[in-house]
């Protein structure tokens, strides 16, 4: 991947959670220069697109039971792409037990138990309609 020229000059971003209404665990955290245009990405691609990240199906999953996921803004910084990843990834190890973010840091994985997304394929997640009007 080849990073645009002005991806590394330090800028805005913000930190973001996406947080479960009954336990309050961090489900999944996020970074962007333009958090309520990625949220709102969130809450469209699962239900548009097959497959995705082990959190498209925990959306997914919400969107069965009708329940809406909670973002947060957690924190405001001022760094380039590069250390805003590595902030990220520190957030994520603060909740490693629950975030469902499949990559870690440097592109490491975080080591997830891939029964809970068979799981949540058998309760008919993975079923997903282009054509759904969405809230």
């Amino acid at each position: 991947m080849v990073l645009k020229k002005d991806m590394n000059k330090p800028r805005e971003r913000f930190v973001y959670y996406c947080i479960d209404k009954i336990t309050n665990n961090v489900m999944y955290v996020g970074i962007s220069n333009d958090p309520k245009t990625r949220i709102k990405r969130h809450l469209t691609e699962p239900h548009t697109k097959k497959g995705g990240s082990l959190f498209y199906y925990y959306l997914r999953y919400l969107k069965l039971i009708n329940q809406n996921p909670v973002f947060v803004i957690k924190e405001k910084i001022f760094q380039s792409y590069t250390d805003s990843e590595l902030h990220e990834a520190k957030h994520i190890g603060m909740h490693i037990d629950t975030v469902l973010n499949e990559m870690y840091g440097n592109g490491e994985r975080i080591q997830k138990n891939r029964d809970a997304k068979k799981e949540l394929k058998l309760k008919g997640v993975e079923v997903y309609n282009p054509h759904l009007k969405l809230k």
